[in-house]
């Protein structure tokens, strides 16, 4: 796991960037779930096809190891809880599927498009209400509540983290889409308001997401 996830030849705040097969055996060892993690570090890298750079978090080789055993056990939860039109930011939700969605929507009826993506959705998650949508244990909670805080460390400077997901973490992605989870069902509970049949209105009105970009398709 710790050399599993994007960074993964970039060093955290430990200094560590790659671990012997005897040092993975002591880590996994000494994992234990607790309230505490450390400052990710920050690096910035070029975003594809443009002169911009985006932030990437380098967590420690234990903050990459934990996450990834909490993400095994709430994926297959949240897996199974996801919206069927919600795509991206996990296994078996391709870019593909999200299109194949999208074009077998239109194609079956004439449909008004909603094109919109939602502005720096990963920075602006609510910590609370992500803990209180992931209703876990006190334990598991504590510990995610620590990683989404743990601040970063940016050209040695100490930054808090009060809202977002870390960028680069293991786990982000999985967090990232549970706290997006439910946004086409409360389409569908805002066109309940329109005037007619609410069974009909729920059906007029369709959003497929692929992670923070999505579209709204009306009849």
């Amino acid at each position: 796991m710790t050399q599993d996830n994007t960074g993964r030849k970039k060093a955290g705040v430990d200094g560590i960037k790659k671990l012997t097969p005897k040092q993975r055996l002591t880590l996994v060892a000494n994992m234990k779930l607790s309230s505490k993690a450390k400052p990710t570090r920050r690096v910035w890298i070029p975003k594809p096809g443009t002169d911009e750079k985006r932030p990437l978090g380098i967590p420690t080789m234990n903050d990459r190891a934990l996450p990834a055993l909490v993400k095994l056990a709430l994926e297959p939860e949240w897996e199974a809880r996801f919206e069927p039109n919600s795509y991206g930011l996990g296994p078996g939700r391709s870019c593909q599927d999200a299109i194949a969605a999208i074009f077998i929507a239109i194609n079956q009826k004439p449909k008004y498009v909603l094109d919109a993506d939602i502005s720096k959705c990963f920075d602006q998650i609510d910590h609370k209400k992500l803990l209180k949508k992931l209703n876990k244990s006190p334990t598991i909670n504590r510990q995610i509540q620590a990683w989404l805080k743990s601040g970063v460390l940016d050209l040695g400077e100490f930054q808090e983290t009060s809202q977002g997901t870390p960028q680069g973490g293991v786990i982000s992605p999985l967090l990232a889409n549970i706290a997006l989870h439910g946004m086409a069902e409360r389409i569908k509970q805002y066109a309940e308001t329109f005037k007619g049949c609410q069974r009909d209105n729920r059906k007029a009105l369709n959003l497929i997401r692929y992670a923070d970009d999505f579209v709204i398709l009306a009849r």
